[in-house]
């Protein structure tokens, strides 16, 4: 499936290039959320090697990969927070849209810090789900969550909240080892043809800093969520192998108070009642945002 995915974006992008677009063009591949491994449901995807599963709190469930190419960006990797409300500010500015246009989202465009590498984020929310009891919130290298955050009051059997695996690497071939396969397929060539010059030295530096590597180390304080608040330092722990919520008390009680200013702000939650009226039957065969026509 995914050979096959690879040989459709390079349609994509030799499409784009004939047509004289590619110039012009910005190309995004991101993910909704962490996945679902072997034994989660009839599932075999892997978040490796990061905590939980698709559906929790845990950075296996919420922190995922995005690609995005344009002319107008350099070739780089970044670590900088993003979270995917960011992505309609982002390509509407880069679009030449004005920002003051948009009221009343939390999204913030991260176009200059693609450009720039100037962080445009500083923190954001995972959730505040008052049916899941939990809630999680980022702050600089810091993170806490709380309460049930895979979804075991809801009939699950199981917490969900290992690390779980396959790696997906293989002892045979690395992954600068496909390096050749990315510059000759479709799209690589497409690229090429419009005056990028893939650098192999470069792209296996970029394939190493895209690399999430987690050591556990010797002595670690785990984390029960379920009873109590925990807290980890993102950066030097991406999976959330140590608890720090008994060292540092003060940043733990500052993300917290952050979580209950936020929920005061929140929202009742939408109806989750079926809208018969929705039905694509109404609506040209097509799954649509139906009340807007209305």
């Amino acid at each position: 499936m995914v050979d096959a995915l690879d040989e459709s974006v390079g349609k994509v992008i030799e499409a784009l290039e004939i047509a004289g677009m590619l110039d012009n063009s910005i190309i995004v591949f991101t993910s909704d959320n962490g996945g679902s491994p072997e034994g989660h449901g009839h599932n075999y995807g892997s978040n490796w090697p990061l905590r939980g599963v698709k559906n929790s709190l845990w950075e296996g469930g919420t922190r995922v990969s995005g690609f995005i190419w344009s002319n107008f960006l350099p070739q780089r990797v970044s670590m900088d927070l993003m979270h995917v409300q960011d992505w309609l500010p982002t390509l509407y500015y880069a679009a030449g849209g004005n920002l003051s246009n948009l009221l009343g989202i939390d999204g913030i465009s991260q176009w200059n810090t693609f450009k720039q590498e100037v962080p445009a984020r500083k923190e954001f929310l995972y959730n505040i789900d008052d049916i899941y009891n939990n809630s999680a919130l980022r702050a600089g290298p810091w993170k806490v969550l709380q309460g049930n955050v895979t979804n075991l009051d809801l009939g699950a059997k199981f917490h969900w909240d290992s690390w779980y695996g396959p790696s997906g690497r293989s002892d045979n071939i690395s992954v600068h080892d496909l390096i050749p396969a990315i510059i000759n397929s479709s799209a690589g060539q497409a690229l090429s043809r419009t005056g990028i010059n893939f650098n192999v030295t470069q792209l296996k530096t970029q394939q190493a800093e895209a690399d999430v590597k987690c050591e556990k180390p010797e002595k670690s304080i785990s984390c029960d969520p379920y009873n109590s608040p925990c807290l980890f330092n993102i950066i030097q722990d991406p999976c959330e192998y140590n608890n720090l919520a008994a060292e540092e008390p003060e940043i733990l009680l500052h993300l917290l108070s952050v979580i209950k200013k936020m929920n005061r702000t929140a929202l009742p939650p939408i109806s989750r009642y079926s809208h018969p009226e929705a039905a694509p039957e109404f609506w040209s065969n097509t799954w649509t945002n139906w009340k807007d026509f209305l």
